[in-house]
This record gives C-alpha cells, structure tokens and sequence, in this order.
C-alpha cells in the first residue's frame, strides 16, 4: 500500500509575507521584533534559535523549494530573474516559494524555535544555506550581521578542511568592510588550518595564501601581496587533480586578477590585461560562482579601456557586468563596476557621463556602502563635479568623505588626493599642499607611478599658489617624469598645462593639447 503523503501546511498571504521578510533578516535582532511569525514565538527564544531553525528546515526543503527560497527571500534577486535562470514559469515559481515558505512558518508557529537546534547537523547542506545567508546579509549592507553568522558556523565545524573554508570567507569579508586586523587574523587561521587537513592540504594553503596577499596589499605591503599572488598562481598551474571541481580554476582566476590589480595600480596594464584575459578564459570554462565570474569580465573589460581596445564595446560589457551584479543581488558588486566605469568616463573627458552613471547610487551606497567601496564612490563624485564645474556638490561630497575611514591604504590616499584638489579648487593652498604630500607618502610604497605623478602635479599648484615658484617648477618636473610612463596621457596633459602655467612656456600648453588630440583620434577609432 503507498505510503500517504503528509499534508502541506497552508496559510494566508500575510503569514507567508511575514515568513518571507524573516528571511531577509533572520540574523538581525532588531529587525525580526516587529515580524509577525516572530510576534508569536516565546520571548526567551531569541533570533540565533530563530536562524538554526530556519535553516535546519530549508535544509529539509527540496532542492528547488530551496533554491527559490534562498535567492528571492534571502538574496533578493527578482522573481523574473530566478524563474528564467531555473527555466520555470513565475507561476510556478510562486507556487514552490509559497510552499517552502509554509514549511517554514509551520515549524516556527507549531513546533517552536526550541525543538529545532537537536535536529540541525552541520553537513554540507546546512553550511551550503548558511553561506547563501551570510552572503545575502553582507550583499544588503549588513555586513556585521554577515560575520557573525560565519563565525557561529565556524565554531561547529570540527574538520580542518571545512573550517578552513569558512575562514578564508570571513578574511574576505572582514577586507571588503575594510576590518584588515580580523581580515587577517582569519586569513592566517585558514593558513594554520591547512597544516591539519588531510585531505586537501596543498590546495587550501594555497587558497589561504591568496588571501592573505588580498589582505596584505590592502594595508599596503604590494611586495609581499605581489609575491603571495605571484607564488600562488605558479603552484596553482601546476595542480592537475580533477577531484578538486572548480575549486583549483577559481583559485587561480582569484589570483590572476588580484595580481591584475596590483598591476593596473602601478601602469603596467599590458600585463594586466594578460591576466585579466586569462582569468575570464578559465571561468569561461570552470564552473565559477557569480563573483568571481563577474569580476574576471569586469577586469578584462576595464585593462582592455586603459589600453585604449574595443572602447565602445567594453564600456557596454562593463554596463551589463553592472547590470549582472545587480541581478545576482550582489550590490557592492556593482557599486565598485560604477566607480570603475566612472573612472574610465573622466580620464576620457566626458565628466558628465561620470556623473551621471554615479548620481543615482549614491542613496544605496549610503545604505549598504561601506569601507572602501563607499569612499571610492564619494571620491569619484568629488573628481566628476570638479570636472563638470559643480564646486558646491563636490564640497557636500567632501564633508560625507571625512566620515569614512577605511583601513585600506589605497583608499586613504585617494581621498586625500580628492581632499588636495577640492582645496585648490577653493584656493586653500596650504591645506591641498598638505593633503597632497600625505597622499605622494602613501602612494610612494604601493604604487610610484600615475599617483605618485598626480600627488607631485597637485603639490605644485599648491606652491605656486603660495609663492613658491622655483619650488613649484622643480615639483611639475618630477610629476612629469613620473607620469611619462603612465598608459593613459591625459594626467601627463594635465601635467602639462600646469608646467605651462609655471613657466609661462607655450610649448608644454601645446604639448599638452597634442596629448589630447592623440587620445581623441585614437579613442574615435577604437570605438568605430
């Protein structure tokens, strides 16, 4: 005789709104207070309880019911979305949501949160949900929230190689907030960690190293960043064992691109784009997860601008990779596609457009922005309304900067150099000088080109505009040299004019507008 299936629970749309905003925020105390399912759960079970047992029973979910649940509910990515990549109608779609969903407002209403944690066991399902938890909370802003999930996952895992994992995840998360103590201390751990594996041992020292190189280069060690990744991405060609899966090809796409990076930081974009073209190559061909896929197509995008190749086409891959990110919710993600894709419209003169890909993100960076991604974005909207002649805005943006402080290196001597320029834009020629030497200080260990160069062009004006002409004039030369060597000519026409300026000499003001006239005709003819 066949078994009965049980029946599903039912309820109304109210219930199953409520349940499904408890996924969006079930790592949030705050948050789940006013929730209605949460409302009718005893007092004394607090929101961990409420987390373990929601998980224990997506766990027990079919594995579409599953993945539904956890991309709309949790991740936030659009109906439409999950329904085409699943290749099921949205009816359909609603159809499995409403019934995960239901499971999960039953357990929580009949059972109790208090029944659930004895059931949980930390396999690779349960670590699989919390994952996607974790990346969901950090993709929405809350990046707190994120961490403390991973860690209370952390603490269950006994195995060395699961551990592992999980602290190489949390060293990357504690790097994109900009946390690089914690972001480090993980990444070692990870490190410690594969000395005890015995299963994959090589391969996770090699995944730790990488992060660890992630974390080094943002404090602003590039030699040891530069070496780990150099290092890794030699031992990582060499491991042919297929029984890894993807895990050996996104390891070294991880590591190409942050060796790109470096690379393109320091003007040696030919070779960043080499790396950056490889890395696409194997994602192409690996099963990657959506990062890692939209980042590698962003990188070959971004070095093939600076190198002045298929200008037109790649502005629009970088567009759809924005576009992409958005669509997977991964929405710093697609802040950092905006700032590159900014960076490239200002060094080819069009501010304006700067402006207008960067204005309307500026609420959602100040709601899920953070660390560096948030002073990045204020930077590049301070540089495009000084282009664009908008001193007011740019002074707003200026005051909303000094409230960040990103432990990021980099980072730190952009905002001084966008602080040095506001200032000359208002004359305070003392203030933009010392901004200026504290961004060439900086720039100095990690990248002594272009922003060495335009550190050293800032300082000039600012002397000249204290007084200081011979002081002024030996500066504009050493910015020169410096720039000399930069991919892209319009800093060094920059340099330029302001040489002109100093000097008085016509001959550096028409070279200048020669540099410019080369970057017009070529820039013409890679997008026709």
């Amino acid at each position: 005789m066949a078994k009965k299936r049980a029946p599903r629970p039912r309820f109304d749309a109210e219930t199953i709104r409520a349940c499904g905003e408890l996924l969006r925020y079930v790592d949030e105390s705050r948050s789940l207070r006013a929730n209605a399912i949460v409302a009718k759960i005893s007092p004394s079970v607090d929101h961990r309880d409420i987390a373990t047992a929601v998980r224990s029973v997506l766990d027990e979910l079919s594995l579409r019911q599953r993945e539904i649940i956890v991309r709309c509910d949790v991740r936030g990515e659009s109906y439409a979305s999950v329904a085409e990549a699943l290749h099921v109608s949205e009816r359909h779609l609603f159809r499995e949501r409403r019934a995960g969903l239901s499971c999960i407002a039953y357990a929580l209403l009949n059972q109790g949160a208090t029944d659930q944690p004895s059931r949980v066991a930390v396999g690779p399902d349960a670590v699989e949900v919390t994952l996607a938890f974790s990346d969901a909370l950090e993709n929405s802003g809350n990046w707190q929230a994120a961490a403390e999930s991973l860690e209370r996952l952390a603490t269950e895992l006994a195995a060395p190689e699961q551990r592992g994992a999980i602290e190489i995840r949390l060293a990357r998360l504690y790097r994109s907030a900009d946390h690089l103590t914690p972001a480090f201390h993980h990444a070692d751990l990870a490190r410690t960690l594969a000395a005890r594996a015995t299963v994959d041992a090589d391969l996770q020292r090699v995944e730790a190293d990488i992060a660890i190189a992630a974390v080094t280069m943002c404090s602003g060690d590039w030699k040891l960043a530069g070496g780990l990744a150099q290092q890794s991405i030699a031992q990582l060609r060499l491991l042919t064992d297929r029984s890894f899966g993807s895990r050996v090809p996104n390891a070294l796409a991880q590591a190409l691109l942050l060796r790109a990076e470096m690379l393109v930081d320091n003007d040696d974009v030919a070779s960043a784009y080499e790396l950056a073209s490889e890395a696409s190559s194997i994602v192409g061909r690996n099963a990657a997860d959506s990062v890692l896929a939209i980042g590698s197509r962003e990188m070959a995008a971004l070095t093939s601008l600076f190198l002045g190749k298929d200008v037109r086409r790649c502005a629009e891959e970088l567009r759809d990779c924005c576009r992409a990110a958005l669509t997977h919710g991964l929405i710093r993600e697609s802040l950092t596609i905006a700032t590159h894709l900014s960076v490239h419209y200002r060094l080819s003169g069009r501010p304006a457009e700067a402006l207008r890909v960067l204005e309307p993100l500026l609420d959602t960076t100040r709601t899920v922005g953070v660390g560096w991604v948030k002073a990045a974005i204020l930077c590049e909207l301070i540089h495009a309304n000084l282009d664009t002649g908008k001193l007011t805005m740019a002074t707003t943006c200026a005051a909303e900067l000094g409230r960040c402080s990103p432990d990021n290196v980099f980072t730190r001597a952009w905002m001084e150099i966008s602080q040095a320029r506001l200032y000359l834009a208002g004359q305070e020629f003392v203030r933009a000088l010392e901004a200026a030497e504290a961004a060439e200080r900086r720039y100095a260990g990690i990248a002594p080109g272009r922003y060495v160069g335009i550190a050293l062009r800032m300082q000039s004006e600012a002397l000249y505009g204290i007084g200081e002409f011979d002081l002024a004039r030996r500066t504009i030369s050493r910015a020169i040299d410096s720039l000399k060597s930069v991919s892209n000519p319009r800093p060094l026409a920059i340099a330029y004019r302001v040489m002109a300026a100093i000097s008085g000499s016509s001959r550096y003001a028409n070279m200048a507008q020669k540099l410019l006239r080369e970057v017009s005709v070529s820039s013409q003819r890679s997008s026709d």
